[in-house]
């Protein structure tokens, strides 16, 4: 272990820390691995790595998302190359791309980890032959056991051609949607996914798209969320910013590889002129995206939603052109069905078919069933979602579903709220959908001002991306009449284990 400065030590514990549970971590292993390089560990980045690694009884991370806040100029780089260096040896096959705002940086980060290959013989020995690409880009190392990892800048095209089992978000405090939407397939079909975010405190007036950062603190934070690690080291904003215990309570480095003297050069020469910078940069205060006082903004007018809500025992006459959505998330928590049905009276009414942890093969058979029930007009998927993996067994099936663009699906965002709140859509008041559109936020999609539903919430969004999909494909495509066969159910609801929820429509069986 590093011997401190003979000065102010930085506090090795965080201000913020949630962790899901867990049984055992690969971290012992790794930091062996790291010390045979020469890397001595400061007790919080070896704390890092331990959480950040740690699985489950099954074998599977704990963390399918992690978060490391940590200012500037503390050594959280060593962290990041700490347990890319682990999946890559203890992990034969495993496929990384590691992202930064700008190529520079994931350069440099490139270079930190080769230099802890080279650090001993036996892990040089690793690298495969012309395993090291420098340039042309193609930049990445690759390993004799198959093992790679990429570093691309975060583009608006960044690995749309890549597929792999974990991503790293370098300065995560500035991921602008287009490059978020262009990284979201890629652990699609990750057996052990995990995501990694790195960065420092957000500012909102010289980081506009920190929005992605700031919400995943806000989970952090709140600590409800059995998938998400959260570590962040940080001062409350009332702190007082000339107090040297407040400098070492963000700074878990100060007195091994920063110094007391350093930080109050630092602060002298900013108090005056630019105290905000310090507190963003070496206090790591946030100041995120700001959020009005109160009730929460609906993206949908409540009132209406409420106004909305039918009784079964005087619900609409339903007609025979349906449509259905497929929504899944992007933790892989849950797939969802929805359907959107034209009532007599010109409205829509709709409603929740089966919500459940995610399984191919059952998603498909349920879908099949639903198409034999009740030959919908369309069945939509978001073509740049997770839930488009079950297009190809759909189509194998002979089901073409209809694959939404991001313009459409923005559109499709943008009716559901119009349909909502001009009285033209109408449900049963199912409570997980309520409780999704209590909370729900926009996230904006370009540059013209269209936006979707934000799946960074506190509730998993994927009933109401199912919903919106429904409702978008029966308007789009519901002119074709449908006539379901002699028999078959009334409704395609079936709710899963935890609700008991029945649609207007019946069982189809599940």
């Amino acid at each position: 272990m590093l011997s401190p400065l003979p000065e102010l030590r930085g506090s090795q514990t965080p201000r913020i820390r949630s962790a899901p549970p867990s049984s055992y971590s690969l971290a012992d292993e790794v930091l062996d691995l790291v010390m045979l390089a020469g890397r001595i560990h400061i007790p919080w980045q070896a704390a890092a790595t331990t959480d950040i690694m740690a699985c489950r009884s099954d074998g599977k991370w704990a963390a399918k998302e992690v978060g490391l806040l940590v200012a500037r100029q503390n050594g959280k780089s060593a962290v990041v190359e700490n347990v890319e260096l682990g999946w890559m040896v203890f992990e034969p096959g495993v496929q990384i791309l590691h992202t930064a705002h700008e190529m520079p940086a994931a350069l440099e980060s490139m270079r930190k980890l080769i230099a802890l290959f080279d650090g001993h013989r036996d892990l040089r020995k690793l690298i495969a032959p012309r395993g090291i690409r420098k340039r042309g880009g193609e930049e990445g190392i690759t390993l004799r056991n198959g093992s790679r990892i990429l570093f691309r800048s975060r583009t608006d095209s960044a690995g749309r051609s890549f597929s792999g089992e974990r991503i790293v978000y370098d300065e995560a405090m500035i991921i602008t949607p287009e490059s978020e939407n262009a990284l979201s397939n890629i652990l699609t079909t990750a057996k052990n996914p995990q995501t990694l975010y790195i960065g420092s405190a957000a500012d909102i007036d010289s980081m506009p798209h920190c929005h992605k950062w700031d919400g995943l603190r806000e989970r952090g934070k709140a600590g409800e969320d059995p998938s998400l690690l959260w570590i962040e080291y940080s001062c409350p904003p009332d702190v007082d910013e000339s107090d040297p215990q407040a400098w070492a309570q963000a700074n878990p480095s100060l007195g091994y590889i920063t110094t007391e003297e350093f930080v109050a050069d630092q602060y002298r020469s900013q108090k005056d002129r630019n105290l905000k910078g310090f507190r963003t940069e070496r206090l790591s205060i946030w100041n995120g995206p700001k959020r009005s006082e109160g009730e929460h903004a609906h993206v949908i007018n409540m009132d209406a939603v409420r106004e909305a809500i039918v009784d079964r025992s005087l619900s609409p006459r339903l007609t025979d052109r349906r449509a259905l959505g497929v929504a899944r998330d992007w933790r892989g928590e849950v797939t969802a069905v929805a359907a959107a049905v034209y009532t007599d009276d010109g409205r829509i009414f709709v409603e929740r078919g089966r919500v459940a942890e995610p399984n191919t093969q059952a998603d498909v058979q349920f879908l099949v069933s639903c198409v034999d029930a009740f030959d919908p007009v369309a069945i939509a998927i978001d073509s740049g979602s997770p839930a488009d993996v079950l297009t190809p067994h759909l189509v194998a099936k002979k089901i073409e579903p209809v694959r939404t663009t991001t313009a459409q699906m923005g559109q499709a965002c943008l009716g559901l709220k119009t349909g909502f709140e001009e009285g033209e859509i109408v449900h049963l008041g199912d409570k997980a959908l309520m409780d999704i559109l209590n909370v729900v936020e926009k996230r904006n999609i370009g540059r013209t001002g269209a936006w979707a539903f934000e799946w960074d919430c506190q509730e998993n969004i994927a009933l109401l991306v199912a919903v919106t999909l429904a409702v978008w494909a029966l308007v789009t495509k519901g002119q074709a009449q449908a006539t379901p066969p002699a028999g078959a159910p009334e409704s395609l609801a079936a709710a899963d284990e935890d609700d008991s929820v029945t649609g207007h429509l019946a069982a189809v069986g599940f």
